[in-house]
């Protein structure tokens, strides 16, 4: 799952395949079904969905430019995770564009990430909203890659044979290969641990035959991880992506984060917004026209016939206070209209 390049070490991938789930969550029961569609329909993993096609159309674009055995390409070089470019050339573009890169020399780098993400990412999609989702992704990634450069500055020098200077030279390398590191793989570990840690019992089939729970198969990958960097192997560098983005993802959960909520309230200086000027509307303001007039004195005079009505009948009423009672039933209705 994981790339990373350096003199003379090289991180490895993690041949797994997955399918699909056989635990008994909400995700699974027919109620919830029939209002759901899969990862590549209309709307269920969407983002997901994205994310899979930008990741494989930009590893296919640093294929096209790889110029091997010389240079992995214009596109990887300027994008990869470069910690001298990040930190002292002030590249820092770099520790998100490096998340969307993939090895160009291997097919199984992209394709086991990007099956992951697709296995692992639509559940939570589903729980936090894509905008949410996105946002995880994205600074999963960036830690990933950040806390990768920062151990790679505070690891020491290699020793360097001088029959391995003399093949970079005889390659048109002045020096050797500066440490670099690609790959959505500290991203997709956090996303696989949050969903570990919202569904820890659900079942996942390994090589489509040996189902175990989701807590056993996250803890398996983190922990390899550590025991990778505990005991000094020659990719302990590139494993510190992996438990970055394993520790964002607990981080996340445990203090029940949300990023977009963090955004929508930055920077705390916000100027206020001006407020459109407003006036207050009164209808005796207004300058009054013959219909208002006409109106009022009408009002006026129903007044009186009705103050008579509390002696009389109707029909003991004058022709001239009957025709005013006729008058306001119409003006009435006319409102109403």
């Amino acid at each position: 799952m994981p790339e990373a390049t350096s003199a003379g070490r090289k991180g490895c991938g993690h041949e797994t395949t997955l399918r699909g789930w056989n635990g008994m969550g909400i995700h699974d029961r027919a109620y919830y079904r029939e209002t759901s569609s899969p990862v590549w329909g209309v709307t269920g993993g969407r983002v997901c969905r994205i994310l899979v096609l930008v990741n494989v159309g930009i590893w296919v674009l640093q294929v096209a430019t790889a110029n091997l055995p010389r240079s992995l390409g214009p596109v990887t070089d300027a994008l990869c995770m470069d910690p001298e470019a990040v930190f002292h050339q002030g590249q820092v573009w770099r520790l998100i564009t490096a998340v969307f890169l993939h090895s160009p020399l291997s097919f199984w780098h992209v394709v086991i990430n990007m099956l992951l993400l697709w296995i692992f990412g639509p559940d939570l999609e589903d729980i936090y909203g894509p905008k949410e989702f996105l946002a995880f992704y994205l600074v999963a990634g960036v830690c990933s890659t950040l806390f990768w450069g920062l151990s790679v500055l505070a690891a020491p020098a290699p020793l360097i044979p001088d029959e391995m200077r003399e093949m970079w030279a005889a390659m048109g390398m002045a020096d050797r290969p500066r440490d670099r590191a690609y790959g959505a793989s500290g991203a997709v570990m956090a996303v696989m641990v949050l969903c570990a840690l919202h569904f820890p019992y659900r079942q996942v089939l390994i090589m489509f035959i040996f189902p175990v729970p989701l807590w056993l198969l996250v803890s398996i990958y983190v922990a390899f991880d550590v025991w990778q960097f505990a005991t000094g192997m020659a990719v302990k560098v590139a494993v510190v992506g992996h438990l970055a983005g394993a520790g964002f993802g607990v981080i996340y959960y445990w203090f029940s984060l949300r990023i977009m909520n963090l955004v929508g309230r930055w920077p705390p200086w916000r100027w206020p917004r001006r407020r459109a000027s407003l006036r207050l509307y009164r209808p005796d303001e207004r300058p009054a026209t013959r219909e208002d007039e006409e109106l009022r004195a009408l009002r006026e005079r129903l007044d009186q016939v009705l103050a008579k009505l509390t002696t009389m009948s109707r029909e003991e009423l004058p022709p001239e206070d009957q025709e005013i009672l006729r008058q306001a039933s119409e003006a009435f209705r006319q409102r109403r209209r």
